[in-house]
């Protein structure tokens, strides 16, 4: 039939074998990949003219984008802006556009107004032209293409008036052909319409190169090029169309077999995690078991070994990272509170709950680390998720709202953000407190109590009396009513809040008497804590009674104080010696602090037996932290070996400065220039020592010592200049007196008078003690 037919059998390939209606050539469609998306995510898109043909094959020009163009959706109306971009949000993972208009154009591909779309990663693409150049286009390709098949036409017929020529063909036969070819013409005049209609919707900016230099060598009716360029591309359509069916059988039968692999490796994965889920219950079994009977190594074991099972399983972290937390070992609760906020994280909204527990836990841990810049975001984290939860159900995370709010109230307030940033979240969660204990008084009731013991706390601190005591007063009657229902649970709160009114009252001088009393009933309510667990309330009862101690004191309750403080280390003791090592650096400072009150009162008899127990504590803990204890064990000989000596027990004495020196030595070669200080308090303390025994010349010696580490240590000068005086060195005596009369004089004095009341001057150097006792006095 010639070429006009194979002009034909190129459009049905085109139209057939790709399996589009005659609207819509594979050249001509406008392609998107499309991803489906659970969840909310962005589509991102473009309204623009068409791109088109430019004078050369291969070659287009651009589209321009179209700013101010209405998209409207089934539940929003976006507007395109710079450049023609839009974006809106796909919840459900797909959408439909149901109108594209911008005044002035039309919308060049109606049919996007009939799609379902999915949402995917590439741009959405509108094309709108306007009326007139839409007119235009669809009247330029109907143009091309009549000249194109007309030209094919005329050669038609000429080679059919050939045939008959050449008697080729019979006179039936011509009039046949001729008649089927004007046929096949009014035809081509409807294919001419349909296909100026595509033509005119074509975006040259959406096509392929081969796309498009076919689409322009058809256009322009340069057939055997394209036969050429199809030819090039696929020879043989109908092998290369087999071979698709082929490798589509073998997909399909791979892809079988890959569900039946991924069946048996489901089926796998659930008998595997079928064994984790029981092994899970019998390490959480025994984990209960070892708690209850009081075994906390074994327990944790259990507790890690169930956390081993599942690294993602945020449940398991929680509470292994719970239970080292509640136990103060806060390097591994930290290790597995990492681990279950990152499978938190990593579960996304599924487990939102679990995520803010986490949060808030970590952030709680963090100042028992030192982090406490790191806490404040998580606090912040947590609460954002709870107050979310709580829009959709409020009876479950009210509570946990108000939680978060105390936490984080309480953080600001141990960290002195101000009073402005902590009361606002103490008050709101006093408020959600309040309410929810309208319901449920029995639960909510504590921590109605607890929130306004931290508001007293932080009244109180910021000098608003009348605040702290009315929250106080509001806190202790809840305490009191709950405690009388069930003591063994609120009988310590009711003991702490009376230990900080009391402290209220005793700091603006207010009630002394009634301050006293609020301490003594929480010393006795301590006391009978303390019989049934004193690992858990021995330190609270004996800060107590410290505290009592102090107010007895000042208010001339000597007696009673002295025996406060006598009850609250010997708690202290009784906590030591029952293996609580956090006790006895706590015992070693309460005895020495004690000791220098005896001291400061001038009783060296009651002061010495608790400074020497002081520096023996110190003593056995610097055998395994050096570092920390030993400058304050060389602090407790030093003051004890001052206690001794005023009470003449020189050689013990002696032997104190002596350790205490030896002390100092050992951490000034460790540090060098740390020290010089000490070591020259040292050196002048025993030369003090050796004045008072009547050894001049070792006195001179050692308060030369001293003065070489340090020359500022004047009562080291005092020291020499009487060791001088005693020992005969009057010139050398008289240069130190005349140098620091001014500064030094009482002290001078005062070591005169001490020497005499011992009888250590020596006989001979009476008149010499005299003269400079009169110089000293002008």
């Amino acid at each position: 039939m010639g070429k006009i037919i194979f002009f034909v059998y190129i459009c049905k390939k085109l139209v057939i074998k790709k399996g589009f209606n005659m609207k819509k050539l594979p050249c001509l469609c406008l392609c998107l990949c499309l991803v489906l998306c659970a969840s909310a995510q962005t589509q991102q898109g473009i309204v623009k003219t068409k791109g088109r043909r430019a004078t050369s094959v291969s070659a287009a020009q651009k589209g321009a984008g179209l700013s101010g163009a209405t998209i409207q959706l089934k539940d929003r109306k976006v507007v395109s802006g710079s450049g023609g971009a839009f974006s809106f949000p796909v919840r459900s993972g797909r959408y439909v556009i149901q109108s594209v208009k911008k005044q002035g154009y039309v919308l060049v591909d109606p049919d996007v107004l009939t799609k379902q779309y999915s949402y995917s990663t590439n741009p959405l693409t509108l094309v709108l032209e306007t009326p007139t150049q839409q007119a235009d286009d669809k009247l330029e390709a109907e143009h091309n293409l009549r000249v194109t098949l007309q030209r094919q036409l005329t050669q038609r017929e000429e080679e059919i008036r050939q045939l008959k020529r050449d008697n080729q063909i019979s006179h039936e036969q011509y009039q046949q052909a001729m008649r089927d070819l004007y046929a096949l013409q009014q035809s081509n005049e409807r294919l001419i319409a349909e296909m100026a209609e595509r033509y005119a919707m074509i975006d040259y900016d959406q096509m392929d190169d081969f796309t498009r230099q076919l689409d322009d060598l058809l256009l322009n009716g340069d057939l055997v090029r394209a036969d050429s360029l199809l030819r090039a591309s696929v020879n043989d359509i109908d092998s290369y169309i087999a071979d698709i069916h082929s490798e589509r059988a073998i997909q399909e039968a791979e892809q079988a077999e890959l569900e039946r692999r991924q069946d048996n490796l489901a089926q796998s994965r659930q008998g595997t995690q079928a064994k984790a889920d029981h092994a899970a219950k019998v390490c959480y079994g025994h984990f209960v078991k070892f708690v209850m009977e009081n075994e906390p190594d074994s327990a944790a074991a259990y507790i890690e070994r169930r956390a081993t099972i599942d690294d993602g399983d945020v449940q398991y972290q929680f509470d292994a990272a719970s239970f080292f937390q509640k136990r103060g070992v806060t390097d591994k609760a930290r290790h597995y509170y990492d681990k279950a906020l990152s499978a938190a994280r990593a579960m996304g909204q599924e487990n939102q709950p679990l995520l803010a527990h986490t949060l808030n836990n970590v952030a709680l841990l963090y100042p028992q680390q030192s982090r406490n810049n790191e806490a404040e975001p998580l606090f912040q984290e947590a609460l954002t998720i709870y107050r979310r939860l709580s829009e959709e159900n409020p009876q479950v995370y009210q509570r946990y709202v108000a939680s978060t709010l105390n936490n984080l109230a309480l953080h600001y307030a141990n960290n002195y953000y101000g009073l402005s940033q902590s009361e606002p979240l103490f008050t709101e969660a006093l408020e959600i407190y309040r309410a929810l204990s309208e319901d449920d008084a029995h639960a909510f009731q504590p921590q109605v109590a607890s929130v306004l013991s931290n508001l007293g706390i932080l009244f109180d601190e910021n000098n608003r009396f009348n605040d702290s005591e009315q929250a106080y007063q509001e806190a202790l009657s809840i305490y009191r009513a709950l405690a009388t229902a069930t003591p063994a649970a609120f009988d310590p709160d009711v003991a702490s809040t009376l230990n900080n009114m009391s402290a209220l009252y005793f700091r603006n001088d207010v009630n002394g008497k009634e301050s006293v009393e609020m301490l003594r009933e929480a010393a006795d309510i301590y006391r009978r804590l303390a019989t049934q667990d004193l690992p858990l309330h021995g330190d609270k009862l004996a800060a107590v009674l410290l505290n009592l101690a102090v107010q007895c004191n000042a208010y001339k309750l000597t007696a009673e104080a002295d025996g406060a403080v006598a009850e609250a280390l010997a708690v202290y003791r009784r906590l030591a010696e029952s293996g609580r090592t956090q006790s006895r650096p706590v015992l070693a400072l309460k005895t020495y602090e004690q000791g220098i009150t005896f001291f400061q009162r001038d009783e060296m008899a009651q002061s010495e037996p608790l400074l020497r127990e002081s520096a023996q504590v110190y003593r056995e803990l610097a055998e395994l932290e050096p570092d920390t204890y030993q400058p304050l064990l060389a602090r407790s000989l030093r003051n004890l070996a001052t206690v001794l000596d005023k009470l003449h027990r020189w050689e013990e004495g002696g032997q104190c400065y002596q350790e205490e020196l030896d002390i100092n030595r050992h951490l000034a070669e460790s540090n060098p220039g740390q020290y010089n200080a000490d070591m020259a308090r040292s050196w002048g303390n025993l030369s003090s020592h050796v004045l008072y025994t009547g050894d001049f010349g070792k006195a001179i010696e050692y308060a030369r010592n001293g003065l070489e580490c340090d020359s500022t240590k004047l009562f080291i000068q005092a020291n020499l200049a009487l060791a001088h005086l005693c020992q005969g060195d009057i010139d050398q005596a008289k240069a130190i007196y005349q140098q620091y009369k001014g500064q030094l004089c009482d002290t001078f004095l005062d070591d005169l008078s001490q020497l005499e009341a011992l009888g250590v001057i020596p006989r001979e150097r009476q008149d010499n003690v005299a003269a400079v006792r009169e110089f000293l006095s002008r």
